[in-house]
């Protein structure tokens, strides 16, 4: 399979069906890149960038000891260094970096790093529904269970009121 030319390829391919290049756009210095510009929830236009492969960085990794295991307590700090390292490469956003460094890479629910393998999700401590923004003060990262955790228990205490 040949992946040489795929950018032209898809071009090609657009302009054929639409005959029209509103989606290529100059882009980065790049004099053709598959972009649109769409609405945010807020009303505001951003754009968007189909992603190439050029643009993701190479990652070198550190192989894991033989006998190292993250239930050794002796090895603690070695495991939290290595999650935190992950945690900085994991978030292209520097606002959602931000706020997990203000946490200390923890989960403030289970109080668990936040990179122990467990899904995260973003919470607004604020709705945005209820007038709460999406600036770093009103945002928490949280393990996916302890989001749910927190929606349960917010249910319950509705419904006891």
């Amino acid at each position: 399979m040949e992946y040489k030319g795929v950018g032209t390829k898809l071009r090609n391919w657009y302009k054929y069906k639409n005959n029209e290049t509103k989606y290529f756009m100059p882009k980065n210095g790049r004099r053709w890149a598959f972009n649109t510009i769409v609405e945010d929830r807020h009303g505001q236009k951003k754009t968007i960038t189909l992603v190439q492969l050029m643009d993701i960085p190479i990652e070198r990794h550190t192989k894991v000891r033989g006998t190292a295991s993250p239930d050794d307590p002796q090895l603690q700090a070695y495991w939290a260094d290595r999650q935190t390292r992950y945690g900085k490469a994991h978030w292209d956003s520097r606002k959602l970096r931000h706020v997990a460094e203000n946490q200390n890479w923890r989960c403030p629910v289970c109080g668990a790093h936040l990179f122990n393998g467990e899904e995260l999700q973003t919470h607004h401590k604020a709705a945005v529904s209820d007038g709460g923004t999406d600036e770093a003060k009103n945002l928490v990262h949280l393990h996916k269970a302890c989001h749910q955790h927190i929606y349960q228990m917010s249910d319950y205490l509705l419904q006891e009121a």
